[in-house]
């Protein structure tokens, strides 16, 4: 929790990695308040990569920003997808029990990220791209599949 308050702290990972103009950038925070999501945020439009931020605009709308620019995520994306965390990020209320509990964010983040992959995936067939998918490791071929993939694209997969 202290660390996503680090001012430019953002910046430094984005330059840390390979992510480069013309790229596209999923950051993810419920809040959108603290330094590190609005520091990448800023660094990558100066570098010219699109932005993607996954905020509950609720919760971001009701809480002051952390950072020195009084911004927040929602206001600095190119594109924000609301993934309609309520404020808090607690959805259970426990009789006997005054904060509620049971956070939402984690599931609803991956809820948009695998929609805007199977999204992406339809696009890529529309325009007669056959998108590399990796299958159940569980499934018979799946290993072989999968390590045939990973190798005909390490050279765009950094982190694995």
């Amino acid at each position: 929790s202290q660390i996503e308050r680090v001012p430019d702290y953002g910046r430094v990972l984005l330059e840390n990695s390979p992510a480069q103009e013309g790229d596209a950038l999923l950051i993810a925070s419920t809040s959108g308040r603290n330094a590190v999501v609005i520091d990448m945020a800023v660094a990558a439009r100066e570098r010219r990569i699109r932005t993607i931020a996954i905020t509950s605009v609720e919760y971001s709308a009701s809480v002051p920003s952390r950072h020195p620019s009084g911004k927040r995520l929602l206001d600095l994306c190119d594109i924000v997808i609301d993934n309609c965390a309520p404020l808090g990020d607690a959805a259970v209320q426990v009789p006997g029990v005054e904060q509620k509990t049971g956070p939402l964010s984690t599931v609803l983040g991956g809820v948009v990220v695998n929609a805007l992959v199977c999204q992406t995936i339809a696009n890529l067939v529309e325009r007669g791209i056959d998108p590399p998918i990796y299958i159940s490791a569980n499934m018979p071929g799946g290993d072989e599949h999968n390590a045939r993939l990973l190798a005909e694209n390490a050279s765009r997969i950094h982190y694995m």
